[in-house]
Formats: C-alpha cells, structure tokens, sequence
C-alpha cells in the first residue's frame, strides 16, 4: 500500500495534504500576456505546420517566428501596454491569414 494512503473500512483516503495558499485573484498583466501570445504564436505554427508547402504558408511561417523573438524579448524588456497591444492585433490578424490559408489550400 502506498505511504500515503491509510485505510479506513474498505475504501482508501488520501493522506491529509497541507494547506493549500489562498489565491488572491492577481495574476502579473505582464506574464499573463506573455503565456497567450507564446500560446497563439505556438497553435499559429501548429496550424501552418498542417498547411500544404505555399510560398504564403512560408510568409505565415517566418511571421509567426518573428512574432515569438518578440515575446521572448518580453521579460527583460518590459514592454509597454501599447508595445503589447500592437503584438497581439498582429497576432490576430495572422490567425486570420491562417485560417484563409487552411481554407483555400489543401492539407498535407
């Protein structure tokens, strides 16, 4: 039986774990931002990875690995809102391009 698991009757109860931290709710803007753009810039790739070889999904490609240098940059560079704000509409209008490219091309 594993040490963590006592028995009482017939069935297994876990161990009482410590006590868990209360979350406050907060969630640094900075990191937050960071982890969905990392998180569209990684889905844009997966969807153009996908994508029959196009001199367009290639364009698609090299944008969406630009866009990922830049969110790299993110932590030691502190960006501004706007900075920010810019690179996310540039990120949704590359999931647009994305998906007129899967639309009009066939898939591999």
């Amino acid at each position: 039986m594993a040490p963590d698991i006592e028995r009482r009757g017939s069935l297994p109860r876990a161990a009482p774990r410590a006590p868990k931290r209360a979350y406050d709710g907060t969630v640094p803007t900075s990191s937050r931002r960071r982890s969905v753009a990392k998180a569209a810039v990684d889905n844009i790739l997966h969807r153009i990875s996908a994508l029959h070889p196009c001199p367009e999904a290639e364009a698609a490609r090299s944008r969406a690995e630009q866009h990922m240098r830049e969110v790299e940059a993110w932590t030691p560079s502190h960006p501004t809102s706007q900075e920010k704000e810019r690179l996310m509409k540039r990120l949704l209008k590359l999931h647009v391009d994305v998906a007129n490219l899967e639309r009009d091309s066939p898939r591999t």
